[in-house]
């Protein structure tokens, strides 16, 4: 039996004059994106309009409130926290019976906590996911099945979501995630540093050879003393899951695969000729090339955004969902006067493709309160929460009313990243992928400090994730 956590009106929530008054004296302590901005003066005005049809003096039944957890990575962040803090505030408002307790984690460390809670049994209600991560919670039973929810949201609920958005979820009849962004990887370039060395901002590289000239212009000792301050590329090398997002385009470009099929199970791919050539030419852009910044096997997610900022680095790989992430390290820095996205280059003749994202909401099964976690599910992904998150942060939704939207349509960065969301691909949709590609995170440091050539590194990674797959599925 669902628990039942009052009257609802259209935005999910319960209407009471606590509520009401709440809605009126609200404020956000944020400087750029103060809560009584347009979208939450519509709220306001919602509410209150409701509130009258229903009889400002209706309440709702006096009863324990239903807890919580939202377990997330991006409630870590600086601009992503602020947000969330917002649109939790919102939605407590709105259901005063519900209590949200945000739980933040580093992005590096989301899994490892998470499983270790689920053993304990003390897993969050609700948390929050890449597409690489969900594979693993599915097979452990770990997410929730989300089916009698929709269901109940009606004939074509689903249908609100640009093709594709659940492919990765759907297991059978089975529905194990909701989609938040689409956000694809893209080239992100400097284009004051272009005009510096003489480059076409108009015109960023479109194959892999212009990229490997335009990195070589761009990498410059800018104040004469010699000594290069100023790299071609920012790369992350860190060992950390962050880093496929930004590696996977140069692999995947010349035709590089993870893994492949057999009679015997999925087995690694990494010994093709395709697969050298795509982490050989990620590895030499630092070893051979020198187009990187030192240090490239400690720099992680945060590490290149501030690259960007200090204009250390002059291009690398990311997405929209950078931007609220950069405008946080140095808000007056002029963020959308500086930077711009292209498509990631591809090689010669090459076919186009880059790094697809989708994040996911996952219900635990073991959730106390189901009904209250699927409510601030449904309202974390209606159109108004993220349509904050793309003021905030950049991210664009895979809704279909978002990613139409004029501001979306009008915005430089979210145009280009939803016209490059075709071309997106996903990591290998098996469970034991988490724990395979630490042995591909290991390839990837001893060849750039240079402990073993490309080569040699990658047939390692290789053999080890043959021997893990091996055990999992036999022969």
């Amino acid at each position: 039996m669902r628990q039942n956590v009052g009257r609802q009106n259209r935005f999910g929530g319960d209407l009471n004059q606590e509520g009401q008054d709440k809605i009126r004296r609200i404020k956000v302590r944020h400087e750029d994106k103060v809560i009584g901005s347009w979208v939450l003066r519509l709220v306001l005005v919602m509410v209150l309009i409701l509130s009258f049809a229903l009889g400002s003096g209706a309440g709702v039944a006096a009863e324990e409130k239903a807890k919580i957890e939202y377990f997330s990575w991006l409630a870590a962040e600086v601009t992503m926290g602020k947000c969330i803090e917002e649109l939790v505030q919102i939605f407590e408002i709105l259901n005063p019976n519900v209590d949200v307790e945000v739980q933040a984690v580093t992005f590096g460390d989301k899994l490892p906590i998470f499983l270790t809670r689920s053993q304990g049994g003390q897993a969050p209600s609700l948390s929050r996911w890449t597409d690489a991560d969900m594979q693993l919670l599915i097979s452990k039973g770990l997410a929730a099945d989300l089916k009698p929810f929709i269901d109940e949201e009606g004939p074509g609920f689903l249908d609100q979501w640009i093709e594709g958005s659940f492919d990765l979820v759907i297991k059978g009849d089975q529905v194990f995630g909701m989609p938040e962004e689409n956000m694809p990887v893209c080239l992100v370039y400097n284009q004051d540093l272009y005009r510096i060395a003489g480059l076409d901002p108009d015109g960023p590289p479109g194959t892999r050879e212009e990229f490997l000239e335009y990195a070589k212009k761009l990498t410059r000792d800018t104040d004469g003393d010699g000594k290069t301050d100023q790299w071609g590329f920012g790369m992350i090398g860190a060992k950390t899951p962050a880093l496929f997002l930004r590696f996977d385009p140069w692999f995947w470009g010349p035709g590089g695969e993870y893994i492949k099929m057999t009679a015997n199970g999925p087995r690694s791919a990494l010994d093709t000729a395709e697969a050298l050539d795509g982490f050989r030419f990620f590895i030499e852009l630092y070893t051979k090339h020198e187009v990187v910044p030192p240090g490239p096997t400690s720099a992680a997610s945060m590490d290149v955004r501030r690259m960007w900022v200090n204009e250390m680095a002059a291009m690398g790989l990311g997405g929209g969902f950078e931007m609220g992430a950069v405008s946080g390290i140095n808000p007056e820095w002029p963020l959308t006067e500086k930077l711009r996205l292209a498509a990631v280059p591809v090689p010669a003749g090459g076919k186009k493709v880059t790094a697809g994202h989708i994040g996911y909401y996952a219900l635990s099964p073991e959730c106390k309160n189901p009904e209250a976690a699927w409510r601030f599910l449904r309202f974390m992904t209606n159109h108004f929460a993220q349509a904050r998150m793309f003021e905030y942060q950049g991210f664009v939704a895979g809704r279909k009313d978002i990613v139409s939207s004029y501001k979306i349509q009008n915005n430089n960065f979210a145009r280009v990243s939803a016209s490059e969301a075709v071309y997106g691909k996903f990591p290998p949709q098996i469970p034991e992928w988490s724990e395979a590609r630490e042995y591909f995170l290991v390839a990837i440091q001893e060849a750039l400090t240079g402990v073993k050539s490309p080569g040699e590194a990658l047939l390692d990674a290789h053999e080890e994730i043959n021997r893990l797959l091996e055990r999992a599925y036999g022969g």
